[in-house]
C-alpha cells in the first residue's frame, strides 16, 4: 500500500502472504499465478462470440450503453469493438489519444458508414457513460448527459458475430469496463439521453 517492494521486519514476528503481486506499473492487474520467477501473460480479454453473442445483440437497431474509464493519454484504446471476425463490418467505440470518445461503424460490404461521431475529451481516470442508437441512416451518439451527436447517413453492418470488449481496432483498452448493457430496441431523445446521466 505504501509502493514499498521490502520488508525487514522485527527478526521475531513472521510473515505470511498468500497472493501477493508487485507490479511495475500503476495499478493492479488481474492475478497472475507465479512460483519463484516473475511471469509475463497475455492481456485479459473478454469476447461474447456465438450463441451467446446472438443471444443479446439485435442487429438491425438497438442501443447499447458503455461505461469505461482509462489510464493515459497519447493512445488511442479501444472500449468496445463489434465486429465480423477478420472482415471490415463493425461498430466500435474508442477513445482517442486525446481523450475524446466516439463511434464509428462500417458496413457489410466495407463501407465506413459512421466515420466517428464523438463528443468532448475525458479526463484520465474518469468515469464516463457512452451511448449509442443505431439502425439504418439513423445513428446517435451521447457522452455523460451531454449534447446528443448524430450521423444520418450509412447502413448498419449486419454480419457481425462477435462482440470484443475492451479490445480490437486501435489497440486494447488501458482501463476499466465497469458496465455494459444493451437494448434491441431504439430510445426517444430524451430518454436515450438519460442512459447517460450520473
Amino acid at each position: 500500500a505504501d509502493n514499498t517492494s521490502s520488508y525487514t521486519g522485527d527478526g521475531v514476528s513472521g510473515l505470511y502472504i498468500w497472493g501477493a503481486q508487485n507490479e511495475a506499473g500503476g495499478f493492479a492487474t488481474s492475478y497472475i499465478a507465479t512460483t519463484t520467477a516473475a511471469v509475463t501473460r497475455a492481456a485479459d480479454t473478454l469476447d461474447s462470440a456465438g450463441a451467446h453473442f446472438l443471444g443479446w445483440f439485435n442487429k438491425p437497431s438497438g442501443t447499447f450503453v458503455l461505461e469505461l474509464s482509462w489510464f493515459q493519454t497519447g493512445k488511442s484504446t479501444c472500449g468496445l469493438y463489434i465486429q465480423r471476425v477478420g472482415l471490415a463490418p463493425r461498430h466500435q467505440v474508442t477513445v482517442g489519444s486525446t481523450g475524446i470518445p466516439g463511434y464509428a461503424a462500417v458496413d457489410d460490404v466495407g463501407t465506413v458508414g459512421v466515420t466517428g461521431i464523438s463528443s468532448g475529451s475525458v479526463a484520465v481516470n474518469t468515469v464516463t457513460k457512452l451511448a449509442v442508437g443505431y439502425s439504418d441512416n439513423d445513428f446517435k451518439f451521447v457522452r455523460d448527459y451531454g449534447t446528443i451527436q448524430t450521423d444520418t447517413s450509412g447502413l448498419v453492418p449486419l454480419t457481425v458475430d462477435v462482440a470484443r470488449f475492451g479490445s480490437g481496432g486501435p489497440g486494447a483498452l488501458n482501463g476499466h469496463l465497469r458496465r455494459f448493457r444493451a437494448w434491441g430496441t431504439r430510445f426517444d431523445d430524451t430518454a436515450f439521453r438519460e442512459l447517460t446521466a450520473a
